[in-house]
């Protein structure tokens, strides 16, 4: 039985982002956390039909069956680091599914919380994370595979320590990287072959006010697109570019869409903080405040070139926090070249 096409897609998309065999084997294992187990994680109901256009269920439970308490068992010490790293608070009694103490998931815990609030440490963990996951079962075993077995991992984490096992997991999929959000999201997950890698990333990064925050997205399509009909894909794998190349290609494109919406709506720079406000209109200053503001924020700019996904996410960022840096002064830039709007 083959998975399918959804699913093909989805493994797709994720191997040209650039994570490894053993990462898409660990985003797979989340995934399925994410479909059936989000009740508790969002407030939604599972989408079973999303789940099924991933995985038939007679290929789920034929996969299923091939897992053993042993498999279970390997994953512990990984969750069990996870649950340090992210410092998760457990009871210190709990039971297992026969009312006897457990202590399966105790961990010691840690007194540092960047790993969980802040964007390029957890954005490392989940690499992390993603890699031992992704390697607990034998080589031959698929995305598919690890999939189902997290589910398989879900009902023993019951059997054995279920308060623990279940704080542990939703601390994982509750807030993690854009990336992976993107990627375990059933909305985004069914239909992420249509989304280009900068679009994927984006999805759960736009932050601020609805209005500034679609301005932030759609500026994107400026140097990902030809402006004119059919509209085709250019500056292919652009992206994946050091941040320099990238910066300095997408500031020229971006500056003029966001100039037209201000000079529709002025206002707009009033709902970003002022903590943007940059008095240069060169760009090596605009950049200086651009990545001052990156590094107090998110810590994420030394991973610029530490491996595909990562210089995406950078990127990512520095789009966003580009678009606000212009979107905070442009106004008064233009009025102190020439007292107009340049057109």
């Amino acid at each position: 039985m083959a998975i399918t096409e959804t699913f093909k897609n989805w493994i797709q998309k994720a191997e040209q982002i650039g994570f490894t065999n053993n990462q898409v084997n660990g985003l797979a294992l989340l995934c399925l956390w994410r479909f059936k187990y989000s009740e508790p994680i969002d407030g939604q109901a599972p989408n079973m039909e999303t789940f099924t256009d991933f995985i038939s269920p007679e290929l789920f439970t034929n996969i299923y069956s091939r897992f053993n308490s042993d498999d279970f068992f390997a994953a512990v010490p990984v969750l069990r680091e996870a649950g340090r790293a992210l410092n998760i608070k457990l009871p210190e009694k709990r039971v297992d599914v026969d009312g006897l103490p457990t202590v399966l998931f105790d961990h010691g815990g840690n007194s540092d919380d960047k790993w969980a609030n802040t964007l390029g440490p957890r954005h490392e963990f989940d690499l992390w994370l993603l890699d031992e996951l992704g390697k607990l079962l034998d080589a031959n075993f698929t995305p598919a595979d690890y999939f189902v077995f997290g589910d398989y991992l879900t009902q023993l984490g019951h059997k054995h320590d279920w308060e623990g096992f279940r704080r542990i997991q939703i601390a994982i999929v509750l807030r993690p990287s854009p990336l992976l959000m993107s990627f375990t999201n059933p909305t985004v997950a069914s239909d992420i072959q249509n989304l280009e890698p900068i679009e994927i990333a984006l999805q759960f990064l736009n932050y601020g006010k609805k209005s500034v925050a679609e301005i932030t997205w759609y500026a994107s399509k400026s140097y990902m697109y030809d402006q004119k009909s059919p509209f085709p894909r250019i500056n292919h794998d652009l992206e994946f570019q050091d941040a320099t190349q990238f910066l300095k290609t997408i500031v020229h494109l971006i500056t003029p869409y966001i100039a037209t919406q201000l000079a529709q709506n002025p206002s707009l720079a009033d709902e970003i903080d002022d903590e943007y406000k940059c008095e240069s209109a060169e760009l090596p200053d605009i950049w200086a405040t651009a990545e001052t503001l990156i590094e107090k924020k998110f810590s994420i700019l030394k991973y610029s070139l530490w491996n595909r996904p990562s210089t995406l996410l950078v990127n990512a960022v520095i789009h966003n926090e580009m678009c606000h840096l212009i979107m905070k002064n442009i106004n008064a830039w233009y009025a102190n070249n020439d007292g107009q709007r340049s057109k």
